[in-house]
């Protein structure tokens, strides 16, 4: 169940002409809460989320302002059954339809912590809703789909440490739709003298407008290996690429990694593989 309290300062504005008949907008200022079983073992309970100059109105485009959301304070705790999560970064935006609103929203949750252990996870998810119109002009807003847009995971342990990143993108200029994942494991209990063992990989999987598919995957190994006095062998990697090429990305990917990619696709219909060893 969710319910909705509208401060006394919201406001109503009706306007009528003999071409268009009456015009209806409304600007909303208030809170709601939302308590829902997804299932039989998942419950959600969201106490307060606070929403301002949120404009709506019978015509199309139906909603005119998203306003701002937010909990009356940076994160709020949400009871996700024996878990506690934490949501952030709350806001209503356009959905990927004319007829298509999004709550996006960060959501938080700290899986196990002890003395020799601490596992978290990360997520950036979009709640989307749909406007139907009626043969009465009658708007009925529901629930459409979730999507996840980020997933993010961090193990740290006595013996390793680990966090994995996944983000999905759709519709990025020159890139199309796909996703991006990297990890990062830290083994310290082996090889202790020389700071541990390391293991991280990237990959890329996409598609561009054109229907053209493209990936590349990237693995590198790191250790300490002495060669001789001065020269040590820090680690190993290879990759392979398909449809990519060498160029420089722009801020429209950004998004993806946060620092842009060093490779872009290319209608090359070729698959290329490189090997590299670092030393120090």
């Amino acid at each position: 169940k969710a319910g909705v309290n509208l401060k006394s300062t919201s406001t109503l504005t009706v306007e009528y002409s003999k071409d268009n008949g009456f015009d209806v907008r409304a600007k909303l200022h208030g809170d709601m809460f939302i308590e829902s079983n997804f299932g039989e073992n998942t419950t959600v309970t969201v106490p307060g989320i606070t929403f301002e100059n949120f404009e709506i109105a019978n015509r199309e485009p139906f909603v005119r302002n998203a306003g701002n959301w937010g909990f009356g304070g940076d994160e709020l705790a949400v009871q996700l059954n024996a878990f506690g999560l934490s949501i952030s970064n709350i806001e209503l935006t356009d959905g990927e339809a004319e007829d298509e609103v999004a709550l996006r929203f960060i959501a938080a949750i700290n899986l196990a912590k002890s003395e020799a252990f601490d596992i978290a996870a990360e997520g950036g998810f979009r709640i989307l809703g749909k406007v139907e119109v009626d043969g009465d002009d009658k708007q009925n807003w529901r629930y459409d789909r979730f999507k996840v847009d980020m997933l993010y995971v961090d193990v740290e342990t006595e013996a390793f440490d680990f966090y994995g990143l996944v983000v999905f993108f759709d519709d990025i200029p020159t890139y199309g739709s796909g996703f991006q994942g990297k990890f990062d494991l830290h083994l310290s209990g082996l090889n202790k003298e020389s700071g541990g063992v390391g293991l991280g990989a990237m990959a890329l999987f996409g598609s561009t407008e054109e229907e053209m598919r493209y990936f590349f995957v990237d693995v590198q190994a790191r250790f300490k290996v002495p060669i001789f006095t001065g020269l040590d062998l820090r680690g190993v990697g290879g990759g392979v690429y398909h449809n990519m090429e060498q160029a420089e990305v722009g801020s429209d990917f950004t998004n993806v990694d946060g620092n842009g990619l060093s490779d872009a696709p290319s209608p090359s219909d070729e698959t290329a593989y490189e090997n590299y060893l670092a030393s120090k």
